[in-house]
């Protein structure tokens, strides 16, 4: 039995070019078992980062993330923002640089991560891109008191 099914696996592979009228061409680059694509799929590079170093907790700060893909592939972003789960973005088209906003929820040090991927899975480096976000001052309350109630935390 497995004979068999060896010869007529051979029969079936030998006629394909017979089949599809490529008798005379001797070219199995189409062949779905013997293909021989071999183009190469080059990572981004130029993976980059800009923003502000710091901001206020609750309202939107706004940074640019960038790459060039040298095969001119469109790329997805992965920024893992504050969690453990990395957030994707796009795909975009190559050396487009996006902006893109986030709310910072409490405060504290960050270190913000990202890398490009493009649309065969090729992926770029990671950058990092370290950042605050300060905590809320009561420097508005300690006015409000010294002005209306003649009263100083500085004295």
């Amino acid at each position: 039995m497995f004979r068999k099914i060896c010869v007529m696996l051979v029969i079936v592979l030998l006629s394909y070019p017979l089949i599809y009228g490529q008798a005379n061409k001797r070219d199995f680059s189409e062949h779905p078992i013997m293909s021989t694509n071999t183009t190469l799929n080059y990572p981004p590079e130029n993976v980059s980062i800009s923003g502000p170093y710091s901001g206020r907790v609750g309202e939107p700060t706004e940074y640019s993330f960038y790459c060039d893909d040298p095969d001119g592939d469109n790329v997805s972003y992965y920024i893992k923002w504050e969690g453990s789960c990395p957030t994707v973005y796009g795909p975009y088209e190559s050396s487009t640089s996006i902006s893109i906003s986030y709310v910072w929820i409490t405060s504290g040090f960050y270190t913000i991560s990202f890398k490009a991927v493009d649309v065969y899975g090729a992926e770029s480096e990671i950058v990092y891109f370290d950042m605050v976000m300060p905590r809320t001052s009561n420097f508005r309350m300690l006015f409000f008191l010294n002005h209306f109630f003649n009263f100083s935390f500085f004295k």
